[in-house]
């Protein structure tokens, strides 16, 4: 019996690693502003004093700034780095701009200290001001990533929920919102390219 149960420890501790989705193809953002870089598993309230005008968030596949009073995207960047999984890699040779800029239509100043998510494969950052909630969430993947913008509450016009300003690089095309839908959040399609 001994015998077994120890053919069988040495079984469950030799087995491979199942590969999930992750499987080395994704990796940290590093963010910086005002000076200070911010890396690695951790979640923390930054005050506002600590943020500058400009938030830039760095990883090996994704790159972007966010101003930080209104959390405008600029330049959401594919880097076209190559991942341990080449099967997972985008058709990339050079660095690719998906949009140059997602603006939200809030209207208000977020002035409030940012609460900030960073783990081995993404963020959350969130910060409010006038009335108004914004938070981002992103993951540096090589398969692109995922990038969502959420304003709570979502803004409204007469005419219904306003949608997110995106304004695509050159040769992109952009799906916005539906200006009926709960939700003031866009999509970037960046594949195929063209």
């Amino acid at each position: 019996m001994a015998v077994a149960a120890a053919g069988l420890m040495a079984t469950t501790v030799a087995a491979p690693p199942a590969l999930g989705a992750k499987s080395g193809t994704c990796s940290p953002f590093t963010v910086a502003t005002a000076g200070q870089t911010y890396r690695g598993d951790q979640k923390r309230t930054v005050p506002a004093a600590d943020i500058g005008s400009r938030i830039q968030v760095r990883g090996k596949y994704v790159r972007f700034t966010v101003q930080s009073s209104t959390f405008t995207v600029r330049d959401y960047t594919l880097t076209g780095a190559d991942s341990p999984r080449p099967d997972k890699d985008l058709p990339l040779d050079a660095p690719t701009v998906v949009f140059e800029s997602k603006v939200p239509q809030h209207g208000a100043v977020l002035n409030s200290a940012m609460d900030l998510e960073l783990d081995d494969d993404g963020l959350v950052f969130e910060r409010n001001g006038g009335g108004q909630d914004m938070k981002i969430q992103a993951k540096n993947c090589a398969q692109g990533g995922l990038f969502q913008m959420e304003p709570e509450p979502a803004p409204r016009t007469p005419t219904g929920w306003a949608p997110t300003s995106v304004t695509p690089a050159p040769g992109r095309k952009v799906a916005s919102a539906s200006p009926t839908a709960p939700s003031a959040r866009t999509r970037a399609r960046s594949w195929p390219p063209g």
